[in-house]
Order: structure tokens, then sequence, then C-alpha cells
């Protein structure tokens, strides 16, 4: 389990699961609390490979059953929450128990950005660099702003990013990268999972300030790249900072 993932898993205890019951699979479960203890309800627990995410009932309990032994990415969103990922290595046939904590988001009143906020901003996170540079598909606010009224989610914005492309089921359209086997999220610099949870994290389309869109893993830019992966990145500066700490 890396070291960031250890600040928010406050335990962890190890049991076998009944191999009639599910032979030669694992699985995770557990139960997930805000910083004062209460149980946060309805968290999506995404692992990319399960077949669907896990959700907490109200108690904040959640059991995902069905994966193999071995080593698995783990995200866990809530809107109102910051997003936790950790590594978790799964034993064969048996089941790890955790407590995680998570932290709510600051809520702030309504408020208006000028454009000039918003432009020293993204001149201070690279933004306007990288834009220069031009490895990606770039959004600034004016482009965003002129697509907002055609767009329901946040993933809206990508159906005119080069090299995306979207998969469709019940429950609605992911984005997938057409030339890289995976794509990670980064919000206002930090990593918040795969770019599949872009429309969970609670942001409306006017709340994002800019976006930045690298189908190819080999013109990711190195502050957007994770350890012995290799994934296409999308990366999403808010109007409003959210704090991560």
């Amino acid at each position: 389990m890396n070291p960031r993932a250890l600040h928010y898993i406050v335990a962890a205890s190890l049991f076998a699961a009944t191999a009639a019951a599910q032979p030669r699979k694992s699985g995770i479960a557990g139960v997930i609390r805000d910083s004062l203890g209460a149980p946060v309800r309805s968290a999506r627990i995404f692992v990319p490979t399960a077949e669907v995410p896990a959700t907490t009932d109200d108690s904040g309990r959640f059991d995902l059953r069905g994966l193999a032994g071995g080593a698995h990415d783990v995200t866990i969103t809530r809107i109102g929450f910051l997003p936790v990922s950790f590594t978790a290595t799964l034993p064969d046939d048996s089941v790890i128990v955790i407590a995680v904590m998570m932290h709510r988001v600051q809520v702030l009143d309504t408020m208006r950005v000028s454009a000039a906020v918003i432009n020293a901003r993204l001149a201070r996170t690279g933004f306007l660099e990288r834009q220069k540079e031009g490895f990606g598909s770039f959004f600034p606010p004016a482009r965003l702003d002129s697509l907002a009224a055609h767009v329901m989610d946040p993933s809206g914005f990508l159906r005119e990013a080069r090299g995306i492309g979207f998969r469709c089921n019940r429950r609605g359209c992911m984005p997938v990268p057409k030339n890289a086997s995976c794509m990670s999220l980064y919000v206002d610099g930090a990593y918040s999972g795969p770019a599949e949870l872009l429309d969970s994290l609670g942001f409306s389309p006017g709340a994002i300030a800019a976006l930045e869109v690298y189908d190819v893993p080999g013109t990711v830019p190195v502050e957007f790249q994770r350890a012995r992966t290799s994934c296409a990145a999308v990366v999403v500066w808010t109007k409003v900072h959210v704090p991560r700490n």
C-alpha cells in the first residue's frame, strides 16, 4: 500500500473467505467514516478490475467481492468529500477489511471569479506554458464557457478532445482513451483516480475553469504521471481551488 493511502486507512484486518462461496476469489470490505466518526453513506468504491463499483450503506459499510488475488488500485469518491486513492494487495481466497476516513470538501458561498484571477492561476500552475507546447488538447476558460451551455456533465467537454471516445451502458457514458489502456484524472494538480470518475466528483460544468487532455501516454507531463503506470491523463482546474489537506 503506498504511503499516501496510510493517511486515510485507520485500521485493517484480514480474514479467510469461504472457498465454496468465492472459489479462488478475494475482496475488500470495510467501513468509511468522516473525520468526526460519522458513517459516510453512498460513497462509491471503484476498483478497475471489478465488474461494478461498490456503494456504502447507511452505516458506511461496503463489501466488494469477486476480485483476484494481487495488487488493485482502489478509489473512493463521494460528493462533498475529497477522493481517496490507494493500492491494496489481496491474498488469494481472502478478504481485506479496512476502515477509511474521508475529509469533507470546504463548502463556499456562491461567488464570482474574474477571468483575470483565473488566468493568473493557470499561469502559476503551468497551464499556459503547456498550452503553448501543444502536446495535448487544451480548453481555456473562454472555450469552456462557449461549450458549457451544451453539456450536462463535465465529461461532456471531453467529446471535443482528440483521442477520446466514450463507452456507454445503462448507467451512462464514460470517457475512454483511444491510444492508451488507462486514463488518470487530476483535479487541481492532485491525482483523483481514473478519469471515468470525473462526473462522480460533484463538479458542475460551470465550476471548471480549464481542462487539459493528454490522449497519448508519452505526451503526459511528468507532474501528471504515476509510478509504474503508463496512462493518458485528464487534468481539471476548478474555478475555486479545493484544499487537499
